[in-house]
């Protein structure tokens, strides 16, 4: 009996489910396809093989974007030591909801 049925299910690598983390697990090394694509495939055991994706490019570009919400977010929480408890309550609400809308924003961008 042959394996493999021919096709490739694709998984976000953020899933943190039992397959993506045996597949990041496994060391190997990344075989260069494009310019801005890399891809290493790896047996997770059960048979099933997994194929994990790297984008240099984009990896880059998410670095920067996480660079600039941490510094966003300690510009916004500075000095927040001396505000009142209801005061901090407050601006937690604010800095959840901007947090929410930017990661629906960049999520939104990337399709």
């Amino acid at each position: 009996m042959r394996e493999g049925g021919g096709y490739i299910i694709g998984e976000k690598l953020g899933t943190g489910s039992d397959e993506v983390r045996a597949a990041l697990s496994q060391q190997g090394r990344y075989a260069t396809v494009r310019a801005n694509l890399q891809v290493k495939e790896v047996n997770i055991g059960s048979g099933d093989r997994f194929v994990i994706c790297f984008k240099p490019d984009q990896a880059d570009r998410d670095a920067a974007i996480r660079e600039r919400m941490v510094t966003q977010l300690n510009h916004a929480i500075e000095g927040t030591d001396k505000l009142t408890r209801s005061e901090r309550d407050r601006l937690a609400g604010v800095l959840s909801w901007a947090t929410s809308f930017s990661s629906k924003s960049s999520a939104a961008g990337a399709t």
